[in-house]
């Protein structure tokens, strides 16, 4: 056979029949010629030959979707157990933090607060400047009140704000500076204007006169009762001398004094050199006169005068003029006052630094500012 017959692959031809070609030599009759074979299968297209040297093609990948038709990402959630770890942990810290910020701020401010009220009930400082020092008495409910709004921020996440350790010791230091300024520039004047001299209506003092004013009105009835129980007595001297209190003399003192007519919701004017108002009748004056006559041991006002509302037997002495003593009050006063002014200044110098290198740490522990909405 020749070799261009051997090398072709066989083909699959439409029919009945295939021709085959025999590669092995026959030697019997008919050796050459062809045979017809029966069809085992049914007949097949023809296919195109392929040439043993062409390489493999793969078939072309699937186009990527586009960016929109990308699946969404499925979200992986966070270990449970580390972050019940992670909040726990904070919170504890957060917790300490809270407490240890208001033991602090109380003991920081336990004794100004305290000094405050002393000069807010101090007779001198009450009657010549005012109750103010009482103020402080709101100190202690504000740190109070912080502490649980505090605690409330904590168990709200979205709540914490770092605020609160700026605002809790500014706030007070703030008032105390304010009442501290209030009394030490106040008393430093009084000082000087209670030691002069001057005790005229139209002085830069005008309250000095005022109150000896109410002094030489009750002097008068002292003197009328001393004489009345001394007529009582056959004109013999008195053993003892009774206090202005138990005269009858007094009460009718205080009854003409409390039918003094007064304009109905109309305020008085202010007492210059001083934060009290001016109140024209003298109830009040009568009684500072008898704490001043305890306390400082003396008689009179602008000038020496006999005990009124004290006894010599209960003093044991007998004082010069009421507002000598008083004048070197004030000095201890504007003491105090500066002191509270001081302590005030510093909590605020110590505040406001704090609170700026903490910040980071404050983040850390999950406080933001005030400006971001959680």
């Amino acid at each position: 056979m020749p070799p261009q017959i051997q090398n072709m692959p066989p083909v699959y031809v439409q029919g009945a029949t295939q021709t085959v070609f025999d590669p092995a030599p026959s030697m019997g009759k008919g050796m050459g010629k062809s045979r017809a074979v029966p069809p085992t299968m049914p007949p097949a297209p023809v296919a195109a030959a392929v040439p043993p040297t062409m390489p493999y093609e793969p078939p072309l990948a699937a186009p990527a979707p586009r960016p929109e038709e990308e699946p969404q990402r499925e979200m992986i959630p966070l270990i449970p157990d580390k972050v019940e770890e992670d909040y726990t942990k904070w919170h504890n810290i957060r917790q300490f933090v809270a407490y240890m910020f208001t033991l602090t701020a109380f003991t920081v401010f336990a004794a100004p607060t305290i000094i405050s009220i002393q000069l807010g009930m101090d007779n001198d400082a009450a009657f010549w400047i005012g109750q103010w020092g009482k103020v402080a008495i709101v100190v202690p409910i504000f740190l109070l009140g912080q502490h649980f709004y505090h605690i409330w921020m904590i168990n709200n996440r979205r709540e914490r704000r770092r605020y609160i350790f700026f605002i809790v010791p500014v706030i007070p230091a703030v008032l105390f500076m304010i009442i501290g300024g209030t009394y030490m520039s106040f008393a430093r004047h009084l000082y000087g204007q209670l030691k002069s001299g001057d005790c005229t209506e139209s002085g830069p003092t005008p309250g000095k006169f005022y109150v000896q004013r109410a002094y030489d009105e009750a002097r008068a009835a002292y003197d009328q009762c001393l004489f009345r129980l001394q007529s009582d007595n056959l004109g013999q001297p008195l053993r003892r001398h009774p206090n202005l209190q138990s005269c009858n003399e007094w009460d009718d003192l205080l009854q003409r004094e409390g039918n003094t007519a007064i304009t109905p919701w109309k305020g008085h004017k202010v007492s210059p050199g001083t934060l009290r108002q001016h109140i024209p009748y003298n109830n009040h004056r009568w009684q500072y006169l008898a704490n001043v006559e305890i306390n400082h041991v003396c008689g009179g006002f602008c000038t020496p005068g006999p005990s009124l509302f004290v006894s010599y037997d209960h003093s044991g002495r007998q004082g010069g003029s009421c507002a000598q003593f008083i004048a070197f009050r004030f000095l201890s006063i504007m003491h105090w006052g500066t002191v509270l002014f001081t302590v005030g200044l510093i909590v605020i110098l110590l505040a406001i630094p704090t609170y700026v290198m903490s910040r980071n740490f404050l983040n850390t522990m999950g406080y933001k500012s005030a400006a971001v909405i959680a």
